[in-house]
């Protein structure tokens, strides 16, 4: 099961704001990188090889892997688009978010924030649903294809913007998926939280 801003998420992945391309305001130099890049959710915790870890050390270990990369020295930016988004973080002047980073909407609520490579979602990080879907009826954990867009964050590792490796799926009703995602859809180990902890093996979205 893939997940998408604003259609359906079944075989969809989830994709950036097309606002977020084209910015017409770019700051190479800033003073201050958000609090929320530095803190990052400490009390986060994700599965991970049969263990918990808690997300700062995931960042730390996921930030010094993709400073081996970099090959420009990283600025402070500030990035403004055309329809009032905004990105504060590290980048590649003039306008390439690269490093840690926050996108902000028109209302200065976060996107998403996190590691980024190359202007995507590449690392660990927060993904906050734009359009989210109340959830009424439970979801039956055999078929988590029928999330759809009902669900409210996602926090955990990104691969070229989509959700790649551990995850947690937090939906709009409560429950919860943690585990593995690959190629942005749920598929392998995880546990899905409800009126019962189910432990299994998904595939493509569906329990087996």
């Amino acid at each position: 099961m893939y997940y998408n801003y604003y259609s359906r998420i079944h075989y969809a992945q989830p994709k950036q704001p097309q606002q977020c391309c084209n910015p017409y305001i770019a700051s190479p130099r800033m003073t201050v990188i958000p609090s929320s890049i530095k803190q990052m959710r400490e009390s986060i915790q994700i599965p991970y090889n049969q263990d918990i870890m808690k997300a700062s050390t995931i960042l730390e270990v996921g930030q010094r892997t993709r400073n081996t990369h970099y090959k420009q020295r990283l600025e402070e930016l500030y990035l403004k688009y055309e329809d009032g988004c905004t990105y504060r973080g590290q980048g590649i002047p003039p306008s390439q978010r690269h490093g840690m980073g926050v996108l902000f909407n028109t209302e200065n609520q976060e996107v998403y924030s996190g590691e980024w490579f190359n202007n995507l979602y590449e690392g660990f990080g927060i993904l906050i649903n734009q359009s989210p879907h109340l959830i009424k009826p439970k979801i039956d954990p055999k078929d988590l294809n029928t999330i759809e867009d009902g669900w409210h964050d996602y926090k955990g590792y990104f691969k070229q913007n989509k959700m790649h490796g551990e995850g947690i799926l937090t939906l709009t009703n409560g429950q919860k998926f943690e585990g593995h995602f690959i190629n942005g859809m749920i598929h392998g180990k995880g546990r899905f939280y409800g009126d019962q902890i189910i432990i299994g093996n998904w595939f493509e979205g569906v329990l087996i």
